[in-house]
């Protein structure tokens, strides 16, 4: 392996090394020079402390000449058996030929000494395969020169790096294949839309008119319960059509093709008040610390025509006040539209958001498709909505849009 990692700091072991002194190296490190002097005794108890191995290499025939304790700790052989072995021997064989021309590139000055390679070195009966994290450097000590070896296992360290990368891979084919699944659902929902669009509303129009034509030409030979049951009828066909309007909107959060715009938010809200100047049961109020947010206008003024039409919708008083603030936050645009209607107990603050769901009674003409779109546009932009309210004291939709955006 040629992956190289962070060099291993080795100016502690190199001051206690340089300890030696040149008589220590040549009286002690070659193997024809066998009594070992106080010094050098004292010399490799310094190097035993280190908890990495560490041995000394022939630079001509590459054999081993000494090593600390750890040195031998990683091997599991005894002390005679590692002294006089060739340290190529203990790597695998894919390694040993690139380890032979980094010695001698090191020895004529081709290569940095101090680098740190990965070797994977070889297990026997007496110790197992690992690992390693080896640096050489060529050390001159008097008139004797030779390969000084420090060995780091790092073979968990490596394992977990793999698992990590295995874990990262897995995850990545998982997003993918979610990825793929979401576009086909989305796929599907499109072509939902359409039959819905298309092939629904076509045959709703015509129940709608064959009830217009009973009511106006037989209206006058039906008794009450007859006339009360054709007015209920059309209002059946009125609330689906809006539903089936309202799944259209939602099938289409996102697939806009339109480009974010400086949206004026007083310039918009006059525009939606608008819309209901004729209900003199509403009062709009308008507190506007931040007049400009980044989003598609029509998705605003969806946002906030729902919010002010649910707010008549539920409302328990004479006189509806819906009041819209928007503040700049720094990283965020906060609105918030607050109304003094009955509010909403906690325990359905998440269940408000959800498709489908409306906390009136199912012969209403709520859809509970309003929220949910209301929630799918904020997200859209990265943003997220919540409710704060409670029984008896008003409802307030705070929404929160970041101004940087996918």
């Amino acid at each position: 392996m040629k992956k190289h990692y962070n060099q291993i700091d080795k100016d502690e072991i190199r001051k206690k090394i340089m300890g030696f002194g040149e008589k220590s190296v040549r009286k002690n490190f070659f193997p024809d020079l066998q009594s070992k002097t106080e010094e050098h005794k004292h010399g490799l108890k310094l190097l035993d402390q280190i908890s990495d191995a560490i041995c000394f290499i022939d630079i001509d025939t590459y054999q081993i000449i000494d090593h600390n304790n750890a040195f031998g700790q990683y091997f599991a052989i005894n002390e005679e058996s590692l002294k006089g072995r060739m340290f190529v021997n203990l790597l695998e064989e894919k390694d040993k030929e690139f380890i032979k021309k980094t010695f001698i590139n090191i020895k004529e000055g081709r290569a940095h000494s101090d680098q740190s390679i990965v070797l994977d070195y070889l297990g026997k009966e007496s110790y197992n395969a690992f690992i390693g994290e080896t640096s050489f450097s060529l050390s001159h000590l008097g008139q004797a020169t030779f390969f000084i070896a420090v060995i780091r296992d790092i073979t968990k360290r490596v394992q977990a790096e793999k698992e990590l990368h295995d874990l990262n891979a897995h995850l990545e084919k998982k997003v993918e294949e979610r990825t793929l699944k979401l576009k086909e659902i989305n796929s599907e929902l499109q072509q939902f839309a359409y039959v819905v669009s298309h092939d629904l509303k076509a045959p709703l129009r015509g129940i709608s008119q064959l009830a217009y034509w009973l009511n106006s030409d037989y209206g006058d030979k039906l008794d009450e319960e007859g006339k009360n049951l054709i007015k209920m009828l059309i209002q059946r066909v009125n609330i689906l059509d809006d539903l089936i309007a309202g799944i259209l909107q939602y099938s289409r959060v996102g697939r806009t093709d339109a480009d974010k715009e400086l949206v004026d938010l007083q310039d918009l809200l006059d525009e939606v008040s608008a819309l209901f100047a004729a209900n003199d049961k509403l009062e709009l109020i308008f507190n506007l610390e931040n007049n400009f947010i980044v989003a598609h206008r029509v998705r605003m003024e969806q946002i906030f025509q729902n919010l002010i039409d649910n707010a008549l919708r539920y409302s328990d008083k004479e006189k509806t006040i819906v009041k819209i603030e928007s503040h700049d936050l720094g990283s965020v645009w906060k609105i918030a539209i607050r109304d003094n209607g009955p509010g909403i107990d906690k325990k359905y603050h998440e269940k408000i958001f959800q498709i489908f769901q409306t906390l009136q009674e199912k012969s209403s003409d709520s859809t509970g498709i309003g929220l949910a779109l209301i929630k799918k546009i904020v997200e859209m932009y990265n943003g997220n909505v919540h409710v704060e309210s409670e029984l008896g004291k008003g409802t307030s939709f705070i929404i929160n849009i970041p101004k940087e955006q996918n």
